[in-house]
């Protein structure tokens, strides 16, 4: 499944370049640029610390919070998110950027989609090697047609090993 995902981001990407479809380049104030660069904390970059704490803070909601309780009851199950109220609309394609990220985290972390085995860890330990090449290409500015292609071919290789 990972692999399709990924061949899809791939084939998304060289479809927005031959419809030369490229998205518009916008630039960083030099604030957002410092904050992307600099080191907060010695030895420590602003974007590791903000995902630190962030993680910290998401990992605390799902397992200490009303609402992180109700995500993990519903699961996959959308006549659970019916019936409890937790379903919604919402644009066609919202989120689309982060579905191929999201799963092969999952995946490359070992937790089955299936449920039943993996933990907060083991979908860190499945980001860590997707995470940096994304942060790279945000940072260097890459058309999104760039950035769907080098994602896909990072999640090839690393499912492949």
């Amino acid at each position: 499944m990972i692999v399709t995902l990924a061949a899809n981001a791939v084939a998304r990407g060289l479809m927005i370049l031959c419809a030369g479809g490229l998205s518009p380049r916008d630039f960083a104030s030099p604030e957002m640029r410092r904050l992307a660069a600099d080191f907060a904390i010695p030895g420590l970059p602003n974007p590791a610390a903000c995902w630190a704490v962030i993680g910290a803070a998401t990992v605390f909601a799902l397992k200490r919070t009303a609402f992180g309780r109700a995500i993990y009851g519903v699961g996959g199950r959308e006549r659970v998110a019916d019936l409890s109220g937790c379903a919604s609309k919402a644009a066609q394609a919202i989120g689309d950027a982060y579905l191929l990220p999201a799963i092969a985290a999952v995946a490359l972390g070992g937790i089955s989609i299936l449920g039943g085995r993996g933990g907060d860890l083991d979908a860190v330990a499945g980001a860590m090697p997707i995470t940096p090449s994304q942060s790279i290409l945000w940072a260097t500015q890459i058309a999104k047609v760039g950035r769907r292609f080098v994602d896909g071919v990072v999640i090839v290789c690393m499912s492949a090993l």
